[in-house]
């Protein structure tokens, strides 16, 4: 027996073969892009599937964004429209520190609602749940 890191051939297979009926069974990583303007780093965004049409968002942003935060809301919401639109998402989730109110008017201004607060999710401080439900395009 052999424990390496998984493919996404790997993923696909347990997919087709799972135990439960329509569960992913594992956790697959849309790759992070950085979003980059004149050779700075302003952000890096990800997602993390953790059922077929369910994915956790992350997003870490720099100080270098302010004087250009309405261009990159702008091509980090394209990106996100298109991984949704690719992987036929239908529910995105993200966690926001509690008294971090600009990760609080970005996830909002993206288009996520407050579900939850997650008691000690940062240790001792609480996150907030956000989520954003997708009408896929049949």
């Amino acid at each position: 027996m052999l424990l390496r890191e998984a493919t996404i051939e790997d993923m696909q297979a347990t997919a087709a073969k799972g135990i439960e009926d329509g569960a992913c069974g594992c956790m697959a990583t849309i790759p992070p892009y950085a979003l980059v303007d004149q050779g700075e780093v302003l952000a890096v965004v990800g997602m993390v599937l953790v059922s077929p049409t369910t994915a956790w968002c992350y997003m870490n942003v720099s100080k270098e964004v302010h004087g250009r935060v309405i261009a990159a809301y702008r091509v980090l919401g394209e990106w996100f429209n298109q991984v949704v639109k690719t992987h036929r998402l239908e529910r995105l989730m993200a966690v926001v520190r509690a008294d971090f109110p600009e990760g609080i008017r970005t996830v909002e201004h993206m288009g996520f609602r407050r579900e939850a607060e997650l008691p000690r999710f940062y240790g001792d401080k609480p996150g907030l749940l956000y989520v954003r439900f997708e009408e896929l395009q049949t």
